[in-house]
């Protein structure tokens, strides 16, 4: 008596492929998620660096008991770079003669800024 073979179980070519394509599917997108989240924390990182500048500036403006009205600029490392405009804060008539307002940009890259702005109580203000 003839016996047929066993059938052999396992996967066709049509799965196979089905298989790969959603594995391909599946990598590219977990591949774009961890790129954007690479750039997000890229992005963090310079608005927090120019976050702590812009408090160090302030601070060391605010032990100056004589500020300079004007614009500086400059550049911080490599990749900051800063302009501050000092000037008087008048309001109005009542505001006392000493405040003046103080105007930070910093920019990195190409799209990268960060603007804050803050009064400064000053005993006397030179013009420059």
């Amino acid at each position: 008596m003839l016996q047929h073979p066993k059938p052999i179980h396992g996967f066709t070519l049509l799965e196979i492929l089905v298989a790969l394509a959603v594995f391909g599917l599946v990598g590219t997108a977990l591949l774009h998620l961890f790129q954007s989240g690479l750039e997000h924390i890229e992005r963090s990182q310079h608005r927090t660096q120019a976050v702590l500048f812009a408090q160090s500036l302030f601070t060391q403006l605010r032990t100056q008991s004589q500020v300079t009205l004007g614009t500086r600029q400059g550049a911080w490392g490599n990749t900051y770079r800063w302009q501050l405009q000092l000037k008087s804060y008048e309001p109005g008539a009542d505001t006392a003669p000493d405040l003046v307002s103080a105007i930070l940009q910093i920019e990195w890259g190409t799209q990268g800024r960060y603007e804050t702005s803050t009064l400064l109580l000053a005993q006397s203000l030179n013009d420059s």
